[in-house]
């Protein structure tokens, strides 16, 4: 290597070391963009997901007033008992009641789940797609598709 040639490395080396002025509010926009985009993605997802949880809130607790309804009926049932035919006719009829209505009140809750999951990959596969160039997703073996 020439002096000419470590003195030009030499500079560039101090050019690495000495930090460039503050970018400019436009380039400042074009670095912050991904991150802004994650960042509207995050929220609304998280508002979906919360609209979701509220609505299983409500669900669960309509459910576990209707089901205290029931089960002080039960128990005004089986007072009225006059036989252990009748308490087992009591307990039969609830404990099938009870599992139908928990079987519903569950797969309620799963449809409810599956919504929120759908929900929320909806929100990121649009976010996702706006963030694609116009010509769409690209396979890197340079057709664009």
């Amino acid at each position: 290597m020439s002096k000419a040639s470590d003195r030009q490395a030499a500079s560039s080396a101090e050019d690495l070391l000495v930090p460039p002025g503050p970018p400019s509010p436009e380039a400042m926009s074009r670095i912050m963009q991904p991150a802004m985009s994650a960042n509207a993605t995050v929220l609304e997802m998280n508002a979906r997901l919360f609209h979701v949880a509220a609505e299983a809130s409500r669900g669960w607790f309509d459910f576990m007033s209707r089901r205290l309804e029931k089960d002080a009926a039960f128990a005004e049932k089986l007072r009225g008992a006059k036989d252990p035919e009748g308490l087992m006719s009591a307990y039969s009829e609830f404990y099938q009641t009870a599992a139908q209505d928990y079987q519903q009140e569950f797969s309620e809750l799963m449809s409810l789940h599956t919504k929120a999951a759908n929900s929320a990959g909806e929100a990121v596969k649009d976010a996702s797609q706006s963030m694609m160039p116009s010509g769409g997703p690209s396979r890197g073996d340079g057709s664009g598709s």
